[in-house]
């Protein structure tokens, strides 16, 4: 199965219960590294729009170049209320965007599913000169909650191409790196979660490993989350501590 086709059927879980990213690595965006209402932004995997709305809210002219039909569709739906947001069906290698037309190509949640040197590549030719490419994602933090959960997912679920714990994190870090040569601009920002139980399942259910219904793991991995939702939560309510991260460079 393609990456994208991994999130088929999962669009509704997806634009329900996935979480926003810090506004607060936004602000540093649009003031210290050429973020603007003027941008012109390609947001390569935009899935449902959850990060292209972030940009449009502050004015920017936003492609969601996204090649999976569910998704894209849902944010179409989403989004549909701004009229400086154009949807594209492509993909991290393919965008059907013209040569040079692009300030800045965001990609968040989603490096880990392309091809990097073709990815590179058409970032290069889609991009003005001196264009920026910026990398996010909502990386989980230490802590017991995280730990049990993290083990839920070693039992249950398909771990392929997954974007799941420390290992992936140090394996995404070293493509990163390749990415941008090594020279890059890295920023930080908390960004932990609180979800009731339905968000809470339904949050880890929109993750392209999680089993569907259905499935002989699907059942099992429901008892793992709620029984840890039923350990951890405080009044309903259960946090998973978390970070937004954003990688900042022109490729060479």
């Amino acid at each position: 199965m393609r990456g994208e086709e991994k999130f088929s059927g999962k669009a509704t879980h997806y634009d329900s219960a996935r979480p926003s990213y810090a506004e607060s690595l936004l602000d540093v965006l649009y003031a210290d590294f050429g973020f603007s209402a003027q941008s012109v932004i390609a947001d390569i995997g935009s899935g449902t729009g959850i990060f292209t709305e972030q940009l449009l809210k502050r004015g920017s002219t936003v492609y969601g170049v996204e090649p999976n039909a569910d998704m894209r569709e849902t944010g179409e739906k989403r989004l549909k209320g701004y009229s400086n947001f154009i949807s594209v069906s492509g993909d991290a290698v393919n965008t059907g965007l013209a040569d040079n037309s692009i300030d800045i190509v965001t990609a968040a949640q989603a490096l880990h599913w392309f091809p990097l040197e073709e990815f590179r590549k058409e970032c290069k030719r889609i991009l003005k000169r001196n264009g920026k490419v910026v990398i996010v994602y909502n990386e989980r933090s230490g802590g017991a909650v995280n730990e049990k959960i993290n083990a839920a997912i070693a039992r249950r679920c398909d771990l392929g191409g997954a974007s799941t714990g420390p290992a992936f994190i140090e394996a995404n870090q070293k493509k990163i790196d390749e990415l941008y040569h090594g020279e890059f601009d890295e920023i930080r920002k908390s960004n932990s979660l609180l979800m009731d139980r339905e968000k809470f399942i339904s949050y880890w259910l929109s993750r392209s490993y999680a089993p569907r219904e259905g499935d002989k793991a699907y059942e099992p991995f429901i008892d793992d989350l709620n029984a840890i939702f039923d350990e951890y939560a405080k009044d309903d309510i259960i946090t998973v501590e978390q970070q937004s991260v954003a990688y900042i460079g022109s490729l060479r």
